[in-house]
């Protein structure tokens, strides 16, 4: 019965794997949908409509729309401002940190104390730009889209209608990069990049197979309670969302579980690591108790605490349930000392130095079997 769930977790993720490729291939087929020149043709760019006071509805729209195009949406310019009003804005009181148009997620986040540069990385992970947002302007709030950052240059879209229209320098819009606040990005789905070149040319890099790396899960063996199963993926060199992107498989009950890397950007290639996810034992989580001690050393009639650190499936009591089907996660914790002379612990784990010396303090973690299992802590009393 075992060899038979294993069978059909493995083809589980065969499929998947299947599936995933055929998604990566959409997306590469897709990000050919629409070039560098054309997510900055004007008609792609909007305008406020007399002062309406909706510069971040509308910068967030003219992202929408390029995200989308990436996305390879030939329909695009059915985006409009008053489309998206129904999603993203609260009468009386603007946008929302948070709104998804047409399946394409937009969040709210605040710069660091570095805004310029942070702003560069973000252009490189976001070929679709991102609502610079100057919130708390001198004269009064604004936002701008920022298209790219291109030969040593910010570029921007400027809804207000007393500068140019379309891509201009981002010297000539109403909002600085050094000024802004706060900006809006397309959290999900990632965008594929694209080269900036004008002429559309593309810039050809050579791929990198993601085999000829060293790939690490930051844990191989979880219990299952439950909850998704997601090891952090350790891969020297690169970058998360912009080297590769992550899939994981089967990872939410007991079994064999996957991560999916495929390679992105100038990373080519997939990489599945396996981990495992559990049905955890009584013994397992019984395992898992540790203790810690707030001092080691305390002079005389002062006082230190251990403490026995308990999992949550574990419960601490005092005596045992009489009732058999209950106390199967029950663990009772007590407490002595080798010398009640120098070091005193009372039944909760409150030691008291009484005179100078050396003593341990056994701490003894038991379960309603009879399994036990015991702590020796050292301390000294000066």
């Amino acid at each position: 019965m075992r060899l038979r769930k294993q069978i059909r977790a493995f083809g589980l993720i065969f499929l998947i794997i299947i599936f995933l490729l055929d998604l990566s291939n959409h997306y590469i087929i897709q990000a050919k949908a629409a070039s560098f020149d054309e997510i900055n043709h004007p008609d792609v760019f909007l305008k406020q409509v007399n002062g309406d006071m909706q510069c971040t509805l509308v910068a967030s729209t003219m992202l929408v729309r390029r995200a989308s195009m990436l996305l390879g949406n030939s329909n695009w310019q059915d985006i409009t401002v008053e489309q998206m009003k129904k999603q993203a804005w609260v009468d009386g009181v603007g946008i929302k940190y948070t709104f998804t148009y047409d399946g394409i997620t937009v969040n709210k986040a605040k710069f660091g104390d570095d805004p310029v540069n942070e702003a560069i990385t973000l252009l490189q992970e976001h070929p679709e730009g991102i609502v610079l947002y100057d919130q708390f302007g001198s004269s009064r709030s604004h936002a701008v889209l920022l298209t790219d950052y291109t030969n040593e240059m910010f570029y921007c879209a400027d809804p207000s209608d007393g500068v140019p229209h379309g891509r201009i320098p981002i010297n000539e819009g109403l909002v600085q990069i050094k000024n802004a606040d706060y900006y809006y990005y397309v959290s999900s789905p990632t965008i594929p990049v694209v080269a900036p070149s004008l002429d559309d040319e593309k810039i050809n890099h050579p791929l990198t197979d993601l085999s000829t790396y060293e790939v690490e899960l930051s844990q191989t063996d979880y219990y299952y309670d439950g909850n998704e199963k997601r090891p952090e993926v350790i891969i020297p060199g690169l970058v998360e969302n912009i080297d590769y992107t992550l899939s994981y498989i089967n990872n939410v009950y007991p079994g064999n579980a996957a991560v999916i890397i495929i390679g992105k950007g100038t990373c080519s290639g997939i990489i599945i690591k396996c981990f495992t996810i559990r049905e955890a034992t009584i013994y397992d989580y019984f395992n898992e108790i540790s203790v810690d001690i707030t001092k080691k050393s305390i002079k005389t009639g002062k006082t230190a605490t251990i403490q026995a650190i308990i999992p949550e499936s574990l419960i601490l009591v005092k005596e045992f349930s009489s009732d058999e089907q209950g106390f199967s996660n029950e663990v009772k914790i007590s407490y002595s000392s080798s010398n009640n002379k120098i070091a005193k612990v009372n039944s909760v784990g409150k030691v008291t130095g009484k005179k100078k010396g050396k003593a341990t303090i056994d701490v003894t973690a038991e379960l309603a079997d009879g399994a036990k299992r015991v702590f020796t802590v050292a301390i000294t009393v000066k």
